[in-house]
Order: structure tokens, then C-alpha cells, then sequence
């Protein structure tokens, strides 16, 4: 084989071995909204755990124009934190609810599957936290079945994962 074939097959395999499709035409974060998340991410890191959810839900309120992934990453982020150090599981599906219907009001929701993905196993492990094992399993299952139909490997394992737990 020569060079280029080793090039092309080498990328052939990394694109199909790489977890989940790409998404295409999706509009990226804010810089300033991503620059937000992150600093907070450090605050958060240094035990300032409530001023890094507040200063995170200050600029999500004070920012106008944000793009569907800049929301998409609000709702993820204060969901972790009312789930992980809160264990306030009402809050976290009410995140993943949000999530979904920002999803659905978006014209290009097809090119954003995975973040269904991610709902559905947010909201399926809040209602397994509070015990509804079988509204559970629903949303868990809704989860594996969208990531069966778009090939998304890296919400499978995901799923297969939660499920485990």
C-alpha cells in the first residue's frame, strides 16, 4: 500500500471508531458564555461551590442571545450541581426537562440527537434516585433506542453503563 492509502485507511478507521457521529451544523457556544462555565468550573473546583451555581445562573439571566448550546450547556451544568452536591433530584429532571423543551423549539433539533441522548438519562436517573425504578427504565430505554438509531456509540455506552448502576 502506499503512503496515502495508509493515510486514508488509518482515517477511515479512526472516523469509524471514533465514539458517536459528529454533529454537523451546530452553532457553538458564546465565547463569553463558555469562558463563564469554565471560570466557574474553577470557583467550583476551589470548594465556592453555590457562588460558581450563582455566578453561572447570573450570566445565563444577564446574557442575551445565547445560542442553543450555550443553553444546552446551562441546564447541563446546574443539573450536575443540584444532582452531585444537592441530591435535589426534583431540580435535576426539571434541567433535563428544559433541556428537552429547548430541543424541541430549535429548528436543527435533529443535529443535536445526542443531547436528547443526555436528557433522557438525566431525567431517567433522577427518577431512579427518588425510587421510580420503572419511569426509570422508560427514559433510560428512550435513551438507548434514539442512540441504536443514530449510531451513537458514545451514548450506548452511556446507556448500557446507567443501566448497570
Amino acid at each position: 500500500m502506499t503512503k496515502t492509502t495508509n493515510i486514508i485507511w488509518g482515517l477511515c478507521i479512526f472516523i469509524f471508531t471514533s465514539c458517536g457521529k459528529k454533529e454537523t451544523a451546530i452553532p457553538s457556544g458564546t465565547p463569553y458564555f463558555d469562558s463563564i462555565i469554565s471560570y466557574a468550573g474553577q470557583v467550583y473546583d476551589s470548594g465556592y461551590k453555590l457562588e460558581a451555581l450563582d455566578m453561572v445562573m447570573s450570566a445565563h439571566a444577564g446574557t442575551k442571545n445565547l445560542t442553543i448550546i450555550d443553553e444546552m450547556n446551562y441546564y447541563t451544568w446546574c443539573g450536575e450541581i443540584y444532582r452531585r452536591d444537592f441530591r435535589n433530584y426534583d431540580k435535576y429532571m426539571a434541567y433535563a426537562d428544559s433541556i428537552i423543551q429547548a430541543l424541541e423549539k430549535y429548528n436543527h433539533a435533529n443535529a443535536l440527537q445526542a443531547r436528547y441522548i443526555q436528557a433522557y438519562n438525566m431525567k431517567a436517573d433522577a427518577l431512579f434516585a427518588k425510587g421510580l425504578f420503572n419511569q426509570s427504565y422508560d427514559y433510560y430505554y428512550a435513551a438507548k433506542k434514539l442512540a441504536k438509531e443514530t449510531a451513537d456509540s458514545c451514548s450506548l455506552s452511556q446507556f448500557n453503563y446507567s443501566l448497570g448502576m
